[in-house]
């Protein structure tokens, strides 16, 4: 239905009573891990391509998305991306993918952002 797939909310501790969203940074675009997997791709199948997870809403799928995989190909980018829905989210429309990157959360759920009542400094 019309759940949004939240568990956590995305609000700073104090406001929501001490409860935090948190993301896997080895999940992270460009981190350490996806590095790795990404050099361990292109060994197996010789692609080079992008790896990454994020958000991918969508009303035609009972699970919203979670869980499928993508390929994209965005202008401007070098290699296509190839990414996991592992969450679900109002904020995020059909046709659009939101990628985890570290340190980005410059939209509605930036819990992960450094600043004022944000889980890192």
């Amino acid at each position: 239905g019309g759940q949004t797939g939240y568990y956590c909310p995305p609000d700073p501790a104090v406001a929501s009573g001490g409860d935090a969203a948190f993301a896997c940074m080895d999940w992270t675009f460009s981190s350490t891990a996806l590095l790795a997997a990404e050099a361990s791709f292109l060994n197996r199948t010789g692609d080079s391509v992008y790896l990454g997870v994020g958000t991918y809403g969508t009303s035609s799928d009972p699970q919203r998305g979670l869980g499928a995989c993508f390929r994209l190909t965005v202008d401007g980018v070098d290699r296509d991306i190839i990414a996991q829905s592992v969450n679900t989210g109002h904020d995020v429309a059909g046709n659009q993918f939101d990628l985890q990157i570290g340190a980005g959360g410059a939209g509605a759920f930036n819990t992960c952002a450094g600043g004022r009542g944000s889980m890192f400094p």
